[in-house]
């Protein structure tokens, strides 16, 4: 094994003829002449750069360009192959060199992301400090050496070497293109690795080899791997030619191919259809203008026919959110149609077959058959940042940083019961669809606002996680603090803040803390494809505006900015909250109009960041007080809000608040509100208990004590019916020595899910049901305690008769 493998001797792997990946796709969507775009964040197909803003196609190259203070294995995951445990062997190989090397730092070959255990969607946020399921990398440094890394140990830096050659020929290999290859082979029960360094004309440069390694270390996904040393002020520079895989161990996957387009969001109703399609830049930044692919077409056809496909609008890409928005409010809502995104070019070619995104737009139901609504909120997914160290507290099972248990996204089994179980007709995503924190700590700019790429890099994860649904089921998606970068956010109407502005994911009591630019970007991408806005005017700043109605299946939903107008707490609202704003003026009015203008038997939704009122408790059971961030304060712009609410005849739906609460307000007496439902978490890191010390008041004997009438820290009163908290109380947690006694990572310990609503106009009741996300994988009940709730469908103008008895559980509707 002294000589390097030809090219010609490994299988470009193209999947069902299409011509893929950095070097391919560059034939694909430009030409040669003075048009071409040299340089694009958008790596091809077969690549998932971490992060966006590290990686670049330069020129028929991969090239990773982390910036300064961020430079720890950063990963460009291939997505279309992967390594199996089967007999016999593999091999990989690239070109390879070093733009401008980084003082201690190597470039390679990362092999076994996942040991053959992560799902291959989370196998895409392999990367930064090691830790189980790091893989193992094979890799050359600027000194011409070799090295064989085992990046599986936790918490670990740099990754344990364990084989290294020589430094080669005493020189650098700044100008020198080489080809770095590694072979495994299988001996006995463990398997043989070897790497090699060779020139452009085969001969070695260096090589490596280990033996005795476990072939789980193997297993699993591959990618580009590029480490920037310990240089303070030293950017990476890396230079990747296309990552060559063959072998009876491998299996390839070209259905995993991932953009140009990311995905699409799109609601149908009286409207019409609106719908976005969401792309990853094609230019040098996500600010850049200069694109590949500038524009995109929307073409559809009936579902039940297999014919041409009819051209439909085109539009350009907006930036930086780099969206195409279609709108067709003459959309004919009888039949269900299928249709396909199409990437234009700069020259006004469609781009090839392979890269159009194909999505499915049902019929809208009947009025008479229930709607099944599906609701998300907080789906954070990563527990700890890939840039940050964790111990695993007393309480908890060892921390396994790039396995299911810190890894839980796509949530495999949850995702298969939705889609083939419970069917939903609509998705809600009440807000915190990213957190700023993770999968690393932000990028911002000279300002001190998130750059467009940290953004998108976050925002994409997301569509990579739900994108199979929402590609085929109409989606309500509403942005909460942690999407604009916030720990909690006040966003007095628009209003500059102020003092200075803040860093990302710090509380700082202001209105929006970043540019306008930045906040239009996340409103852009979240929201633009659900029905225009109630009220189209800019809030002061240019800040744009989202809140609406939905009319869709026989149910008006109201999506509310539950943030948007609320005032922040200085001290002058706090002593005087009649002054201080939640809803907004012109929102209330909004609710009200929304209410009364539907016939009365028409089921209402509101759709809203978080809840009404506070069912917090601290450790000992004392209610919490001054949770500025739940719509408890300021308390009467809460009670106004909730009577327009209960006016309106409307269930209330949310989420932020992480555990689950089922309720029903109190306005002028114990329960004469609306109910509101929020499920738990769907990625469940950062818990929040209600554990009242006092039990509630006229409640069933059968229920828990936490049920039944009650007050919280702010006087509201409401009636608990039902309550998700963790499996480990907030006492408990405190004393196991949790961060702030909520940052909680192991699974075990607390509980993650989502909620259905089924909907039944016919029968004039609503179910609410809340699915354990762990169900499947750990044997536990689908649902957790408490659920399904029956209950009527609220009516608008209550009259204040009815009571708790109207509720039901389970399977057993009452009157």
């Amino acid at each position: 094994m002294g000589s390097a493998l030809g090219r010609r001797d490994f299988i470009k792997l193209a999947g069902a003829g299409a011509v893929i990946g950095a070097v391919g796709s560059r034939a694909a969507l430009g030409s040669e002449g003075s048009d071409r775009v040299a340089t694009r964040r958008w790596l091809g197909p077969r690549y998932w750069a971490n992060r966006l803003q590290d990686w670049q196609w330069r020129d028929g190259k991969i090239e990773c360009i982390g910036a300064k203070g961020n430079r720890r294995l950063r990963v460009a995951t291939l997505l279309t192959e992967q390594v199996v445990d089967r007999a016999g062997g593999f091999s990989a190989a690239c070109d390879l060199s070093f733009a401008s090397p980084p003082g201690g730092g190597f470039a390679g070959i990362l092999l076994g992301i996942g040991s053959g255990q992560l799902d291959w969607v989370a196998q895409g946020n392999v990367f930064g400090v090691g830790g189980k399921g790091g893989g193992v990398g094979c890799v050359a440094a600027p000194d011409g050496r070799v090295l064989i890394l085992d990046n599986t140990e936790e918490n670990r830096r740099r990754p344990r070497a364990l084989a290294t050659s020589a430094p080669a020929r005493e020189r650098a290999l700044s100008s020198t293109r080489c080809r770095l290859e590694t072979h495994i082979e299988r001996i006995g029960v463990g398997i043989r690795l070897s790497a090699i360094l060779a020139d452009e004309d085969g001969s070695t440069i260096s090589s490596v080899a280990t033996e005795g390694l476990d072939p789980s270390m193997v297993l699993g996904g591959l990618g580009l791997l590029c480490d920037g040393g310990d240089a303070a002020n030293q950017p990476i520079s890396a230079l990747f030619g296309e990552l060559e895989v063959r072998g009876s161990m491998v299996r390839h996957y070209p259905e995993r191919a991932f953009g140009p387009v990311a995905g699409i969001q799109y609601t149908i109703g009286a409207h019409g259809l609106r719908l976005t399609a969401q792309f990853i830049p094609t230019g040098r930044t996500a600010d850049d203008d200069q694109l590949d692919i500038p524009e995109a077409r929307l073409d559809f056809r009936p579902v039940q026919n297999d014919g041409e496909w009819l051209a439909g609008p085109t539009t350009r890409l907006t930036i930086p959110a780099h969206i195409a928005p279609f709108r067709l409010p003459e959309w004919d809502r009888s039949r269900a149609w299928s249709v396909r995104v199409v990437p234009l070019l700069r020259d006004g070619r469609e781009a090839p077959s392979e890269y159009h995104y194909l999505g499915h737009i049902p019929a809208e139901q009947a009025a008479a058959r229930p709607s099944r609504v599906l609701l998300f909120h907080c789906p954070r997914m990563v527990g700890v940042s890939n840039d940050q160290d964790y111990a695993a507290r007393p309480a908890e099972q060892a921390f396994e940083r790039f396995t299911s248990r810190n890894l839980i996204m796509p949530a495999t089994a949850s995702q298969r019961r939705m889609e083939d179980e419970l069917q939903p007709d609509l998705l809600v995503f009440t807000g915190d669809q990213m957190y700023e924190q993770i999968p690393t700590l932000p990028d911002v700019d000279d300002a001190g606002s998130p750059r467009a790429d940290d953004y998108l890099y976050r925002w994409l994860l997301f569509l990579r996680t739900f994108g199979h649904l929402t590609r085929r089921v109409p989606t309500v998606t509403i942005p909460d603090d942690h999407d604009l970068y916030l720990g909690n956010i006040w966003g007095w109407s628009g209003r500059e803040p102020r003092g200075a502005r803040g860093e990302p994911g710090y509380n700082h009591e202001r209105g929006w803390a970043f540019s306008v630019g930045f906040y239009n970007l996340v409103i852009d991408t979240q929201t633009s494809h659900l029905p225009p806005p109630a009220d189209p005017t800019p809030m002061p700043r240019g800040l744009k505006k989202y809140y609406t109605r939905l009319d869709y299946g026989g149910i008006s939903y109201a999506i509310i900015e539950g943030r948007t107008y609320k005032t922040p707490p200085y001290p002058e609202f706090v002593d005087n909250p009649d002054s201080a704003s939640l809803l907004g003026e012109s929102q209330l009015a909004f609710v009200k109009s929304w209410g009364a203008s539907l016939p009365s038997d028409t089921p209402r939704i509101a759709i809203s960041q978080t809840v009404f009122a506070n069912p917090m408790t601290n450790a000992d059971g004392s209610l919490s007080k001054n949770e500025y961030d739940a719509n408890a304060w300021p308390a009467p712009g809460r009670d106004r809000a909730v009577e327009a609410f209960k006016e309106a005849g409307a269930l209330l739906v949310g989420g932020d608040i992480h555990n689950a609460v089922f309720l029903k307000h109190g306005v002028d007496s114990d329960e004469d509100g609306p109910y509101q439902f929020i499920p738990c978490a769907f990625g469940q890191f950062f818990q929040r208990w209600w554990e009242p010390r006092e039990e509630g008041r006229d409640r069933r004997p059968t229920d828990p004590p936490f049920t039944g009438l009650h007050r919280d820290g702010e006087g509201h009163r409401f009636r608990m019916i039902a309550c998700t908290n963790a499996r480990i109380s907030f006492a408990e947690a405190q004393r196991a020595g949790f961060i702030i006694g909520r940052f909680i990572i192991d699974p075990n310990l607390t509980r993650s899910g989502y909620g259905l609503l089924e909907i039944d106009p016919s029968a004039s009741t609503v179910v609410i049901e809340h699915w354990d996300r762990e169900a499947d994988a750990a044997g536990r009940p689908a649902q957790f305690e408490g659920w399904p709730v029956v209950l009527p469908i609220p009516k608008p103008k209550y009259d204040g008769l009815e009571r708790h008895q109207g509720v039901g559980r389970g399977s057993q509707t009452t009157p």
